[in-house]
């Protein structure tokens, strides 16, 4: 499908999602940016924000108000990661980009839009959302004290030619020899007696139940929900093809539409109470929910992932197994790179991030984790740089910034970024922005900590060198890293109050990023774990050893223990052959 939508196809379906509005008596429409699994990465096809937007990024939050206020139009909520990435992408005539600081302040943002309109309309507003596609735990933040209008998330699609994503790959369960932890040794943890769970989050629930599929694009997981008690699992999907045999011999599958749910939940009268969360199930499912359960619904946030975040040591084995095809994936790619540049070939970023998915693909690669950030000279300070041009080249004297990941044989995602420069001499100001974020990326890496200690504070530890110098960066430092490439429970950023936890998973990348310029970033993953002499105290292991471009250090601006954790890295990465030294 051609996903290269005109301005004037996407202003005329926000004219038609207007007209709808009218015919509804509403005075604002929610448009997510999720699929009917709320998951983050979601094809281009699958997003309805891209139909009203033309904008491309993962994440962002979009409100449609009504032609009777003066404030008429789509307006578009972005954390800093996609502040210059909205510039280009959206036709500011009728889309209003709000760019807000970092993700968790868009839900401020778009509650002080909601109360101007309701103060100019002196009342509840009249607000349309899509059923399938909002959570519950965003309908309850934002949209609970108003008249809510829940439609069927086909009737928006409708309208301007949408069309689901097509699955076509079947799932199965993993390997039993790998040495995890079996699906029923995993409820005994999360589930008690008389107790059941509905699970929307993909990720969470292949991690319960060892199943692996890649059916949508940079996802491992089965695409289907699940209701898990102590004597079965049902699974609920869009069409029985895409399951495999493995699966269909050991759990019950029905179905997802509507009907069929129902159903299914009117034999489940003795379940004595289920846990749900409410930002990972949908309103409409909730809505279904609420009709057989009522009170014996409960909530529970990061139902799953406060156990799938804390990683057993089958788990952690195999982690370290996918980085390790993972940097040789990046290590070779980037001399492939170098290679072709120093034999005067000329390489386009589309050319580098073809070489990138096929080096994946000789280290066994299953799939790419998300989609891989090959940028370009100035390029580079789009921080989610998502559409590799054949028109733009590395450049002699330019950084190129590369973010990858890919899924191996036991589908955890890894997510690695490095920073080059093609040619011999890197400027003053390349050097001073590299070095900064390699500062940021070591001080962090090399931290020893508390227990209890809390994101914000180790992601401080990365932005003290650069904040001396007048830098700062528009997104976290770390997010967790699971079967999903983002998992909860783990989160790096200045406002983060999430306490840090022996055995969990996540990034450390911190950057600098110069519009017009280009941007640098420095991205390891790495394990919180037990300080092995200090009692009560954690750190980080590495996982990641791809050495650095030391065309780009300046040594004179770091610490002597910076050199030291750089030169014992450095030797690292030599010992495993992935040194550019």
């Amino acid at each position: 499908m051609n996903m290269n939508l005109s301005p004037e196809k996407i202003k005329k379906n926000y004219e038609l999602l207007s007209s709808f509005m009218k015919e509804n008596d509403l005075d604002v429409f929610y448009i997510s940016s999720f699929d009917n699994f709320l998951n983050e990465y979601v094809p281009t096809e699958e997003c309805h924000r891209y139909y009203y937007t033309g904008f491309t990024g993962s994440m962002a939050e979009l409100l449609v108000v009504a032609s009777h206020f003066d404030s008429a139009g789509v307006k578009l909520f972005v954390d800093g990661r996609y502040h210059e990435q909205a510039d280009k992408e959206v036709d500011s005539s009728y889309c209003h980009v709000q760019k807000c600081p970092f993700h968790p302040d868009i839900a401020v943002y778009m509650e002080n839009l909601l109360k101007e309109l309701q103060e100019i309309k002196g009342g509840a507003l009249n607000i349309g959302i899509e059923r399938e596609r909002t959570s519950l735990g965003l309908y309850e933040s934002h949209f609970l004290n108003h008249n809510v209008s829940a439609f069927e998330s086909h009737r928006i699609g409708e309208f301007v030619g949408y069309k689901a994503y097509p699955i076509d790959q079947a799932g199965s369960l993993l390997d039993e020899g790998l040495g995890l932890s079996s699906f029923e040794q995993k409820r005994e943890r999360v589930l008690k007696k008389d107790q059941a769970l509905f699970i929307n989050a993909i990720d969470g629930l292949s991690w319960l139940l060892n199943i692996r599929a890649y059916q949508l694009p940079n996802q491992s997981s089965l695409a289907a929900k699940a209701f898990v008690t102590n004597e079965k699992v049902t699974l609920f999907v869009d069409d029985m093809s895409y399951v495999d045999e493995s699966i269909l011999s050991k759990y019950e599958v029905i179905l997802s539409a509507k009907a069929s749910m129902e159903t299914f939940f009117k034999s489940q009268e003795n379940v004595k109470e289920v846990l749900f969360d409410p930002n990972q199930t949908s309103f409409g499912d909730f809505e279904i929910l609420k009709d057989f359960f009522g009170d014996k619904l409960h909530k529970q946030v990061n139902l799953l992932t406060r156990f799938s975040s804390i990683k057993e040591e089958a788990e952690l084995k195999l982690i370290k197994e996918a980085f390790e095809s993972g940097d040789t994936a990046i290590f070779n790619a980037l001399n492939e790179i170098y290679s072709l540049y120093e034999a005067n070939e000329k390489v386009s970023e589309k050319q580098a991030y073809d070489i990138v998915g096929r080096s994946y693909e000789n280290e066994g690669s299953k799939a790419q984790s998300f989609k891989t950030i090959s940028a370009a000279g100035p390029n580079g300070s789009i921080m989610h740089y998502s559409v590799p041009s054949s028109e733009a080249f590395l450049t002699k004297g330019e950084l190129y910034l590369l973010d990858s990941g890919g899924y191996f044989r036991a589908g955890f995602a890894t997510d690695t970024t490095r920073t080059i420069l093609l040619g011999e001499s890197a400027t003053a100001k390349q050097k001073e922005i590299y070095t900064l974020v390699l500062k940021g990326l070591l001080q962090v890496q090399n931290a020893i900590f508390p227990q209890g200690t809390l994101g914000s504070q180790i992601d401080a530890l990365a932005r003290s060198a650069m904040w001396a110098k007048g830098y700062d960066y528009a997104h976290g430092t770390g997010h967790g890293v699971g079967v999903n490439v983002h998992e909860g429970c783990f989160r790096l950023s200045p406002t983060s109050l999430i306490p840090l936890k022996a055995n969990q998973v996540g990034s450390i990348e911190p950057g600098i990023y110069i519009p017009g310029y280009g941007g640098v970033r420095l991205e390891n993953i790495a394990i919180v774990k037990k300080h092995p002499e200090f009692e009560g105290m954690l750190c980080f292991e590495n996982l990641v050893w791809i050495g650095f471009d030391h065309k780009l250090i300046d040594r004179s601006i770091m610490t002597e223990q910076e050199l030291i954790w750089l030169d014992e890295y450095e030797n690292e990465c030599l010992r495993r052959k992935r040194s550019f030294v």
